[in-house]
């Protein structure tokens, strides 16, 4: 019985902190998405190195299939920008 308590309190130990890690990454992800879109609206293009060394694979909110994008594409520029983020939902795959 001792065991079975100790094993409890040790796997609630360990889902509180990884609850934790999870909320830090969101919060850090979120204030990514934020930053990024403060910056294009103010320079009216998009950052430079956003996607990662090995490129990226995205869904694009216009539809299709998955969008392989490489990661020596150059940034993109706009005539206006208006887009503001609202209701960003994070899912951590790997914190």
């Amino acid at each position: 019985m001792k065991k079975n308590i100790l094993l409890l309190v040790g796997l609630l130990t360990f889902a509180a902190v990884s609850a934790q890690a999870d909320g830090a990454t969101e919060q850090e992800i979120k204030q990514v998405i934020i930053d990024g879109n403060a910056y294009t609206k103010q320079n009216l293009k998009g950052q430079e190195n956003t996607v990662s060394a090995e490129g990226s694979l995205e869904f694009w909110s216009s539809g299709g299939l998955l969008h392989k994008i490489s990661a020596d594409l150059a940034p993109q520029e706009f005539e206006s920008f208006d887009i503001d983020v609202k209701h960003i939902h994070v899912i951590t795959l790997v914190p």
